[in-house]
């Protein structure tokens, strides 16, 4: 089984590998738009949030979103999993017809990228957050939670419920 695993891991890295070198880094143009706007939004202290008054926060989930799917929309949307032939005419199908990983390689494999880019992105948000607050002598756990929440917690359980509704529509 353990055999078996690192095998499939192994075919689905090769196939990003391979992947990436098609798409270059067009596919991280939306990602790092999305991701600056969210960072300079990052900015804003939660505690001072007109509380009557969300839509900012609510910008924020919205581009957090984004950012989630654009991240995984390349690796979820140009190849399939198990022994099913896809049939689709785009350029990438033509080279690399299909790749036979189980959903549970293909969901995991899936997450690690999801992961890496937002580790990251909370990290960065998390420094801007430390320096406006070293700037503004205001230290508020809430702020910092609140980067906690939406760079981290929410772009991971999107991306895993994403991953999980396409793996079930391709079924």
């Amino acid at each position: 089984m353990n055999k078996t695993y690192k095998e499939q891991e192994l075919i689905i890295e090769e196939f990003d590998e391979k992947l990436f070198s098609y798409t270059g880094q067009i596919a991280w143009f939306l990602p790092g738009i999305f991701s600056f706007c969210s960072i300079c939004l990052g900015a804003i202290p939660f505690s001072e949030y007109d509380k009557s008054d969300m839509r900012l926060i609510l910008i924020i989930c919205y581009l957090v979103f984004m950012i989630t799917y654009f991240v995984l929309q390349p690796y979820l949307w140009c190849n399939g999993y198990g022994n099913k032939v896809n049939t689709k005419s785009d350029s990438i199908y033509r080279v690399l017809k299909h790749i036979p990983v189980s959903k549970r390689i293909f969901i995991s494999s899936r997450m690690k990228y999801l992961f890496r880019y937002t580790w990251k992105l909370a990290a960065i948000v998390m420094v801007v957050r430390l320096i406006v607050d070293l700037l503004s002598k205001s230290f508020l756990i809430v702020n910092y939670l609140y980067v906690i929440l939406c760079y981290y917690v929410l772009p991971m359980l999107e991306g895993y419920m994403l991953v999980r509704v396409h793996v079930e529509l391709r079924d």
